[in-house]
């Protein structure tokens, strides 16, 4: 077990593109979500071209508040020849009015909140076969063999950091990394928020360095630059300079009796030092966090994602109401509950509504494990609160998650909250499993050991 132990970064590596690429091979393009809106937007990312108001329309983007960029003649002709009624955001070719030689103003309202960080490696993929002219078809397959080898480093990466349960997480991850290989944010959410997760986790059971906790806060904002949803993630952070200050007082107090005063009072002012040097860099981590997430929001609030379903107007009327009037507010937590309840799904996909409904209640029974951890004396308070807040700000992405929906994608009269699709759980999935590992492990340690006292 030892040695498996020490080779799960690279076997969760292997798993990975081994999965990913039997996907690449088994999934033709444009059977992703979402794949043409951000193919799109990396084309026009690539092309420095700016968000705008665009004339064109696509079955998803209708109306007159699309909003997109410029992008390439031979992306716009690669969706339209692989279209087939699977992915909506396909550009309609009569509806394009702005256009040269080069390319031509399609929309993509749903991707344009995305930043180029999103993207990194499609970028680097498309910019090479823009730069070297492959074609759109090997370009493609390119940029999602990049976007694979990028998701599945990060993957290893994060069962690196583990300091426990390298195993059972280094298993699990590939398996609920959902299309690694996407034209997509998704595979760079996965791996970042993985990779964050993992990291956080071993600064709650091993003293780490100051370059270490400057990582994890890098880390943290590299993941709220990608989707704003999982930004609360790094409130965190927060509560590490208190878990590490555990540490650092029970490696002073190993002295034991037989310790020098004079040594012990020398290790007691450098921890003080130490520990408010290195406090603030948590800190920092996730105030850039939400100043660039606020920053962010501010840039990209004069549009709606889907206008077709809700209008732009209509949102930001939706939006004033839920602030404003008590009523309007009722009637969101009603349909976010209703939602929940009925395990509703984006199509009403059948797949999707089971596999939420799982989700759930997983989570139900992940929260009765964690108020018996509570009750038990194996754990110490600092990760008892750390545990107990992971979990409430878990549940409060989804409900948010579920919020942005009801407000940007719910027709008016929609009983209940649509687009809800079960790859929005998968991110915060090994937040979820090292939760239960930890909190189950100290349990069956109490169970072992009734008897052991008050840490």
């Amino acid at each position: 077990m030892t040695v498996l132990r020490r080779f799960m970064p690279a076997i969760t590596i292997i798993l990975t593109l081994v999965i990913g690429g039997a996907s690449i091979a088994r999934i033709p393009p444009g059977h992703t979500y979402d794949v043409w809106s951000h193919t799109y937007r990396i084309s026009a990312i690539l092309n420095g071209s700016h968000t705008h108001h665009v004339k064109a329309q696509s079955t998803f983007h209708h109306g007159s508040d699309n909003v997109g960029g410029k992008v390439d003649w031979e992306w716009i002709n690669y969706s339209l020849e692989h279209y087939d009624n699977w992915d909506p955001a396909v550009v309609i070719a009569d509806t394009i009015t702005v256009k040269d030689s080069k390319g031509a103003d399609v929309p993509y309202n749903n991707t344009a909140i995305n930043s180029a960080v999103t993207y990194l490696p499609q970028l680097v993929g498309f910019g090479i076969g823009k730069v070297s002219g492959l074609g759109a078809n090997v370009t493609f397959y390119l940029a999602e063999i990049l976007t694979l080898v990028a998701n599945a480093l990060c993957m290893g990466l994060a069962v690196f950091f583990l300091p426990r349960w390298r195993i059972i997480v280094g298993l699990i991850l590939p398996v609920v990394n959902v299309h690694p290989f996407a034209i997509s944010a998704d595979p760079y959410i996965q791996a970042i928020a993985a990779l964050f997760i993992c990291m956080l986790y071993r600064a709650t059971e091993r003293k780490v360095s100051t370059k270490y906790l400057v990582g994890l806060s890098v880390v943290g904002v590299l993941l709220s630059m990608g989707k704003f949803v999982y930004a609360p993630l790094t409130l965190l952070l927060l509560l590490i300079p208190w878990l590490q200050s555990a540490f650092a007082t029970s490696a002073i107090s190993s002295g034991g009796l037989d310790a020098d005063p004079s040594e012990s009072a020398e290790k007691e002012n450098s921890k003080s030092h130490h520990l408010s040097a290195r406090t603030w860099i948590p800190v920092a981590g996730t105030c850039c966090s939400f100043i660039w997430l606020a920053v962010w929001m501010k840039l990209n609030d004069w549009y709606s994602t889907t206008p077709g379903l809700l209008p732009y107007h209509d949102m930001l009327q939706r939006k004033h109401d839920l602030m404003t009037k008590p009523s309007t507010a009722l009637q969101a937590i009603k349909s976010i509950a209703y939602s929940i309840i009925h395990s509703q799904s984006n199509f009403n996909s059948m797949t999707d509504t089971k596999r939420i409904r799982v989700f759930w209640i997983l989570l139900v029974i992940l929260l009765v494990i964690i108020l018996v951890t509570l009750c038990t004396h194996r754990m110490p308070t600092a990760q008892k609160t750390f545990w107990l807040l992971t979990y409430l700000i878990s549940i409060g992405i989804l409900l948010l998650t579920y919020l942005a929906l009801w407000l940007q994608y719910t027709p008016k009269g929609f009983v209940g909250v649509p687009g809800m699709q079960y790859r929005y759980f998968m991110p915060l999935a090994p937040l979820w499993v090292l939760c239960g590992l930890v909190c189950c492990s100290a349990i069956i340690g109490r169970i072992a050991k009734p008897k052991v006292g008050r840490q």
